[in-house]
């Protein structure tokens, strides 16, 4: 199965990464050290969190016509479905959210596993979908107080009865995405060892989840676990070598798009403590424009894992 030597290798040192920063946290807890991260942490978010989807538009898929791969039609696309995203999240608050969890179950869990997927593309889809709603149900349902006062203050949505679905978005998908992962063992797809890594690599995102801030949870995942793998196979889509050069490269074409989301995003993060509204438009802004992002991020994984395209990079 193309790929998995270096998921396997990815998903380890991950794993690791974070039992290290657990122990970490134990022994500054321990010895009561008290550490003000929330400045870094939100600089990694708007610095290599907010760069990892600034290359939409240029990234080198191979699509089935010279039209549909042109520079404007991918931007009028892009335009589209954010404008069709944002009027779900502002009008239909509920809806889009729960829209925005599903696309994003999906993106991460197939973050986690892009591997060559011909010949069980049911089983390998559930499993990246189920996967992806695990982690992120898990951090939802960890910090369930924190997540529904956001909810009911940006999305004016009710806080009634959402304990519950938290817990089932965390119980269910965590059950059905080893018993997936299990079925691709008895295909013989995976090795036994393979299914135990994901399943030790979840349970460590998850004890992190349970002691770790909301906002600790969510930067350590996103960055380390997402953004930077991201913008690894990015690279490699676009320049077949991750090198010095090819990342400077990429930096370079990606900082005009960079500086211009900045302008716009900074100024309405700090306005939206003063006015709910505010608050309102902005999450729904960033939400609408995940959407296109997650899409096309699965599209180059997938033109790599398609006859359209047969060079397969990711692998380097």
């Amino acid at each position: 199965m193309r790929n998995l030597q270096r998921i396997r290798k990815e998903l380890l040192f991950l794993t690791l990464l974070t039992i290290l920063v657990l122990i970490v946290n134990f022994l500054c807890y321990y010895f009561s050290i008290r550490f003000d991260f929330t400045y870094l942490q939100v600089g990694l978010l708007f610095t290599i969190g907010l760069f990892h989807g600034v290359n939409d538009l240029y990234l080198n898929i191979k699509e089935q016509s010279v039209f549909v791969d042109s520079i404007k039609f991918r931007l009028a696309r892009y335009l589209v479905l954010a404008g069709i995203g944002f009027v779900l999240f502002y009008m239909f608050p509920l809806l889009g959210l729960s829209l925005f969890i599903i696309f994003s179950g999906y993106h991460f869990g197939e973050q986690h596993f892009y591997c060559d997927t011909k010949g069980f593309y049911l089983t390998a889809y559930a499993f990246r979908f189920t996967y992806g709603m695990a982690i992120i149900g898990a951090l939802l349902f960890f910090h369930q107080q924190e997540v529904l006062a956001i909810i009911h203050r940006f999305l004016q949505v009710s806080k009634t009865n959402n304990i519950l679905t938290l817990k089932l978005l965390f119980i269910v998908p965590t059950i059905l995405q080893s018993i997936y992962l299990f079925r691709l063992v008895v295909l013989n797809r995976l090795k036994l060892r393979d299914w135990l890594l994901f399943q030790v690599a979840l349970l460590t995102l998850i004890v992190f989840f349970n002691n770790t801030s909301l906002l600790s949870s969510f930067c350590f995942y996103f960055i380390f676990w997402h953004s930077i793998s991201s913008l690894r196979l990015q690279v490699l889509n676009d320049f077949e070598t991750l090198n010095k050069t090819n990342s400077l490269l990429f930096l370079k074409r990606g900082f005009p798009v960079y500086i211009i989301s900045i302008l716009v995003l900074i100024p309405a993060f700090i306005s939206m403590e003063a006015k709910s509204w505010m608050a309102h438009i902005y999450m729904s802004l960033v939400a609408a424009i995940v959407i296109p992002h997650i899409i096309t991020i699965s599209k180059m994984i997938g033109s790599h894992l398609n006859p359209i395209q047969p060079k397969n990079y990711f692998s380097k």
